[in-house]
């Protein structure tokens, strides 16, 4: 798939390997704000992959509510001491855009399932969030406390029955 990215100065691609059933092109958009930036997605083409759950959840988390609209899904998991997991899966056909903060973050890179992912960690209170693209699903898992590996254990575990 090739994504094209319109910024200030022009228009710059990439070309990106996926599976071949699953190719699309997307046109994405960055737009900065002075606390966040904010991606917009365009996708041509069609197709959708099914929502998954997490197949691991650290011990003492406990599933506190969950919702599947329109092939999007978030799923959110607390323990007792109040804190927090989060998984959203968001059809880009659906929802083409994606904001998040930039300010007290470090930025770190990882791969899920063979897929670019990006860790964000706040320097402000140690919350990690991991970020990627599979096919049309943006796919977001957020902890409020735990470790990186623990993170990226669930991030992982979405693809555990796929197959």
């Amino acid at each position: 798939a090739t994504l094209v990215f319109g910024t200030a100065g022009g228009l710059a691609t990439a070309t990106v390997g996926v599976y071949a059933i699953r190719q699309f092109t997307y046109n994405v958009w960055e737009i900065e704000y002075p606390d966040n930036v904010e991606y917009r997605f365009d996708s041509e083409g069609t197709g959708t992959t099914e929502s998954r759950e997490p197949t691991y959840i650290p011990e003492g988390y406990e599933l506190i509510w969950s919702d599947d609209t329109m092939g999007d899904l978030d799923i959110y998991y607390e323990n007792e001491e109040g804190e927090s997991i989060f998984v959203s899966e968001a059809n880009l056909e659906n929802d083409p855009m994606i904001a998040f903060g930039t300010d007290n973050v470090e930025w770190y890179d990882y791969e899920i399932n063979g897929f670019e992912a990006t860790m964000e960690i706040s320097t402000d209170d140690n919350s990690k969030v991991i970020r990627w693209i599979d096919g049309n699903i943006y796919f977001y898992v957020s902890t409020s406390d735990t470790t990186v590996g623990e993170l990226l254990k669930i991030a992982n575990s979405l693809y555990e029955n796929m197959y």
